[in-house]
């Protein structure tokens, strides 16, 4: 497997296009399944980060690509690699982006975060 998606960047420092995959991975560690584990989101972002990266990276370095975790926390915070390729991406951008991209994706997330909590809730009176 190579991940949920993939894209080509300009390779560091050159021209020559690079392949990336990217995996993307959604966490709540205040959830009961991680809540033993927890210490701070930052912690439990770091851990799904090397989870991805033990399983996609040797894989992508066969294709001679790049792997990148994608890795945020329903509360809004974005692990390193994540921030590091939408700073890759803004940097490609043809009209600089003057906006704050990460508190969009921070706020989009929270949004589907929240509009899923209805969801359910609206689903377990229908239920009943």
């Amino acid at each position: 497997r190579r991940g949920d998606s993939h894209l080509f960047l300009p390779a560091h420092g050159t021209d020559a296009e690079q392949q990336i995959f990217i995996d993307v991975q959604i966490i709540n560690p205040l959830a009961p399944s991680h809540i033993s584990n927890f210490s701070s989101v930052g912690a439990s972002i770091a851990r799904a980060e090397k989870a991805k990266s033990a399983k996609y990276s040797v894989a992508a370095r066969e294709l001679n690509a790049e792997f990148i975790p994608f890795v945020v926390s329903l509360q809004g915070d974005i692990g390193p690699s994540a921030l590091s390729l939408l700073e890759r991406l803004a940097d490609q951008a043809v009209i600089p982006l003057n906006i704050d991209y990460r508190l969009l994706l921070t706020l989009a997330i929270q949004r589907a975060s929240a509009r899923a909590q209805i969801w359910a809730r609206f689903r377990c009176h229908a239920n009943r």
